[in-house]
């Protein structure tokens, strides 16, 4: 049941934390955040890091961290400049919160434990706690996806870890766990075991360094632990968009507060109303914006998931005479901070407009 503990007493623990250490040392990827433990690259890599694959986030660090090489650069920086650097990489909420943060840290002070990091902006309790591990040494225990598994795991933790008991068994475990001397390392040793070898599904056993103190392998749960969450159908959404030009500009309006992709730039969008065409409904979109229009073409359809939501998008193209110079210039576009389904459309448009 959940909050079922292997015992470890005090050598097993040191061993096991040896041999992890040692593995990660050899096995370790070399990866460009882990070039420097100063606050800055730890701080941007961490946020990028944040509901995003490794391999993804690579060339968007290098490319940020090129155009943002200080916290003073990216602090004087407009939220539009880093939002277009970090176009592509989604979740734009946390571009965002990394420029208030590294304003935050500029004006000062600057923390060095926990509680300090969890307070700014866009830092949760795991981010804080790898800040504060790994740039200041602070013995905590960082605790994601990756780590959760692994301690699941070796100790045979069952049931939903998102409850209560199983939630106090994980933390309980990790503290157990942690190498308090070498912390940061430690982290980043169980992040890596878990992305690597303890993944879901069928786990590398064979290839884990520490298997041998795994509850879990002994005893052939690690097809049961974790417990899987429930699946969540996802929530189908459709949306339109009118695509207004002149063949040299196109209008764009700049995303509001609290809704997705806050502060990028789009082509007028709107829900389709149940039983209303996507033309219709582009058409409104355009209203909505200051412009009517009619005889509009449709676009090639875009989908994509957010949260848990499939957006099909249907963008129709507008054609008018000639657009006010606040428009945005089609060769300019590509400059523009946009979210990924609306950066398609534009690439839609351009074809359609070379045709």
């Amino acid at each position: 049941m959940a909050g079922c503990r292997q015992p470890v007493n005090d050598r097993d623990l040191a061993a096991l934390r040896r041999r992890l250490l040692g593995w990660y040392e050899r096995e370790k990827r070399d990866l460009a955040w882990r070039k420097s433990d100063d606050l800055y690259p730890v701080l941007v890599s961490e946020v990028m890091l944040q509901q995003t694959r490794v391999g993804t986030v690579g060339p968007y660090f290098e490319r940020f961290m090129e155009r943002f090489p200080d916290l003073r650069s990216l602090a004087a920086a407009s939220e539009q400049e880093v939002l277009a650097v970090w176009q592509g990489l989604g979740y734009y909420r946390r571009a965002v919160n990394l420029r208030l943060a590294a304003q935050r840290l500029v004006a000062g002070p600057v923390p060095h434990d926990v509680a300090g990091f969890r307070d700014m902006p866009g830092i949760g309790e795991y981010s804080a706690a790898a800040l504060a591990s790994r740039v200041y040494g602070v013995p905590v225990a960082a605790v994601d996806g990756n780590v959760e598994r692994v301690v699941a795991r070796l100790f045979g933790i069952e049931g939903k870890l998102d409850a209560a008991p199983g939630r106090a068994a994980i933390r309980e475990g990790a503290r157990e766990l942690l190498d308090r001397e070498r912390s940061g390392d430690w982290n980043q040793a169980m992040m890596e075991l878990g992305a690597r070898v303890c993944v879901a599904g069928e786990p590398r056993c064979a290839e884990c360094p520490v298997s041998v103190y795994c509850r879990a392998h002994a005893e052939g749960l690690t097809d049961r632990i974790p417990a899987r969450p429930e699946s969540r159908a996802p929530v189908r959404l459709s949306h339109a968009c009118a695509v207004l030009t002149d063949g040299r500009r196109a209008k764009l309006v700049q995303i509001g507060p609290d809704r997705w992709w806050s502060g990028l730039w789009e082509f007028p969008r709107t829900d389709v109303s149940r039983g209303e065409s996507t033309s219709a409904a582009a058409r409104r979109a355009a209203l909505g914006s200051g412009v009517s229009a009619d005889d509009g073409v449709p676009l090639p359809t875009v989908t994509h998931t957010v949260t848990h939501h499939r957006i099909s998008l249907h963008p129709v193209l507008f054609r008018v005479a000639l657009g006010p110079r606040s428009w945005t210039r089609l060769d300019l576009l590509g400059n523009t901070p946009m979210p990924a389904p609306q950066r398609v459309v534009a690439d839609h448009l351009l074809a359609a407009l070379s045709e």
